[in-house]
């Protein structure tokens, strides 16, 4: 996509996001705007980006959490063990990921 130099806090949304990917992207886009920063197309991509790791952020959440609740059922269980390590470790990873892209966006601690 080709920087649009006309301003407007109405981009194109992505056709891959899903429904509530798409409501965040408005979302998201409406908070930038608000805040003063112009968007262009050139910030599709990275609103689209984040709106996604967002997502996935989310379902991480949910697997740790099943993997802990497991995890207290039966603490000895060593595959749950495993699974609440990595996913904790790949929770902190995206969230510290999407802090970065929220923070490039011009978004101060990536919060939505």
């Amino acid at each position: 996509m080709t920087a649009n130099p006309q301003n407007s806090a109405v981009l194109p949304v992505p056709r891959w996001l899903s429904r509530a990917e798409k409501a965040a992207f408005r979302r998201l886009c409406e908070q930038i705007s608000a805040a003063g920063r112009p968007l262009s197309d050139a910030d599709v991509e990275p609103i689209a980006d984040l709106v996604s790791l967002r997502s996935r952020i989310a379902d991480t959440r949910r697997i740790y959490r099943y993997a802990v609740d497991a995890l207290k059922k039966n603490p000895a269980w060593r595959s749950d063990q495993s699974l609440a390590l990595a996913t904790s470790r790949q929770l902190d990873a995206q969230t510290a990921k999407a802090q970065h892209m929220a923070a490039a966006l011009g978004l101060s601690g990536g919060n939505d």
